[in-house]
């Protein structure tokens, strides 16, 4: 009878002339007899090349000013530099009131996809998207891209 062993894939003989036949081969695989092969186990280690030396970093000192000519510089004192941040308020541009038409645009949300519709309809001249009709005078094409105008603002470009 023939059985199949889990641990090998040899197949295992349990008739007599198979355990006889077993029992020839088990004395041949013996440590004594040539027959015996060790198995390595391991790889044989790589033997690395010789590396270059690293290059040496060399640091050199800082020069530092003398103190006289720190003073000469010319530091602004403390009053004059609150001055200078107090004294610059001017607008950012597109920081300012907002525009009726301008914040119902905002709300609407419109994609990048409507966008480069309607500045596709504004270059060839062809008919806008419904979204863009309440806001034909503002709108602008410029290079490829849709930009609002609005009268003493500046000019915004849309973003995508």
């Amino acid at each position: 009878m023939l059985r199949r062993s889990s641990r090998r894939t040899k197949r295992v003989d349990y008739s007599e002339a198979g355990q006889l036949l077993n029992e020839q081969t088990a004395d041949a695989t013996t440590r004594g007899s040539k027959a015996f092969v060790k198995k390595k186990k391991f790889r044989r280690r790589l033997v690395r090349a010789p590396q270059k030396p690293l290059e040496r970093i060399v640091r050199t000192k800082a020069r530092v000013l003398p103190i006289q000519s720190v003073k000469r510089a010319g530091k602004p004192s403390g009053q004059s530099r609150v001055a200078l941040i107090i004294g610059d308020k001017r607008a950012k541009p597109g920081t300012g009131p907002i525009s009726g038409k301008r914040r119902e645009l905002l709300f609407i949300r419109v994609g990048d996809e409507k966008v480069l519709q309607a500045a596709a309809a504004l270059k060839s001249g062809t008919a806008l998207p419904r979204w863009a009709l309440r806001f034909r005078p503002f709108l602008k094409e410029r290079g490829g891209k849709l930009w609002w105008f609005e009268a003493g603002t500046i000019e915004l470009p849309f973003a995508l």
